[in-house]
């Protein structure tokens, strides 16, 4: 859990009178009304529409009648309920011959072991968590590979192990580099570019923690990345997730890795605990000062350099009417 004096910058709670403060009070008194909850649970909802109805005397007896249909969701009593069974993977496959999780049939992502026996480490996964915020369609999403971590903060980068920290806030998902096309080699400098390059001051839009997962997995080659915004322009807001339409990093790991429970993390991931992860943090401070360093001294260049463009494209501009 995180210690009382390092709060994660977005359970920090604030006096704000700006607008978007009132924006979002008005919303939550919306959420409240009796119209809005119905319309929320009803077949109206867009977010429902799609969806079949199962009833049962237990949700555990209609989440198997979905699952008999091969359905990743369904509605139970007005309620939006995946048919996830929060069992083992072996249990699971044992039963249905098949292993879903994440919304979607992820039997064929799960490594195996020599003996071709499931095994959730037979590969080292990438470890990406999703953070869910009450009242909220974003969250906290941050990335560790072995030992190198990409947790962006309010106030600095965070290197300590994933699992420790967060235990059962959040929800995991090993993303293996094979299935990625990722090299482990790119991956780790990535990792490392970003715990650099991505360490500036906090901003909701262009620095947020998906927007350091997103940069990290950018650089080490992945090319699917969905966001809010026209991409191709490079005008994008990446975001954690944890929203109804289907944008952002969580999303990205459903399509591509195994949503796996905090109980497995625990009991599976080699490096939950990283007894040098201080001097891991001394190692980025002090590559963080030179590259500060090397872009103050670049700003005059680059200021020349775009003087210099500037007169040549008046002078050939020039050149050309004459001609």
């Amino acid at each position: 859990m995180p210690e009382n004096n390092e709060l994660v910058y977005h359970q920090q709670q604030t006096r704000d009178n700006s607008v978007l403060a009132k924006i979002k009070k008005g919303i939550i008194l919306l959420e409240k009304t009796w119209s809005y909850r119905h319309f929320r649970s009803s077949r109206l909802n867009p977010y429902h529409t799609k969806l079949q109805r199962f009833d049962g005397e237990t949700i555990d007896e209609a989440r198997a009648k979905a699952r008999a249909e091969n359905l990743d969701e369904f509605l139970y009593g007005d309620v939006r309920v995946s048919t996830e069974l929060n069992c083992s993977i072996q249990e699971e496959y044992a039963k249905y011959k098949n292993v879903r999780r994440g919304f979607h049939d992820i039997t064929d992502r799960i490594p195996r072991d020599s003996n071709g026996q499931f095994d959730l480490t037979a590969e080292e996964p990438i470890l990406i968590v999703i953070i869910p915020i009450k009242n909220s369609n974003v969250g906290h999403a941050a990335l560790q590979y072995k030992d190198r971590v990409v947790n962006r903060q309010h106030y600095k980068m965070d290197v300590k192990p994933l699992y420790p920290r967060y235990r059962d806030l959040g929800e995991y998902y090993f993303v293996y580099p094979s299935q990625i096309g990722v090299d482990e080699k790119r991956l780790l400098c990535a990792i490392n570019k970003a715990n650099v390059a991505r360490a500036g001051s906090y901003n909701f839009i262009y620095n947020n923690c998906a927007g350091a997962v997103d940069y990290t997995l950018k650089q080490a080659g992945v090319k699917d990345l969905d966001h809010y915004g026209p991409d191709n322009l490079g005008v994008y807001f990446p975001s954690p997730g944890n929203n109804p339409f289907h944008i952002g990093i969580q999303d990205w790991c459903r399509k591509h890795g195994i949503h796996v429970y905090s109980r497995e993390v625990e009991q599976y991931y080699k490096y939950n605990t990283m007894p040098h992860h201080e001097q891991i943090a001394e190692e980025h401070k002090s590559k963080r000062e030179r590259y500060l360093e090397l872009s103050a001294r670049k700003k005059p260049l680059n200021k020349i350099r775009r003087n210099c463009m500037y007169v040549l494209k008046n002078f050939l501009s020039v050149a050309h009417y004459n001609h």
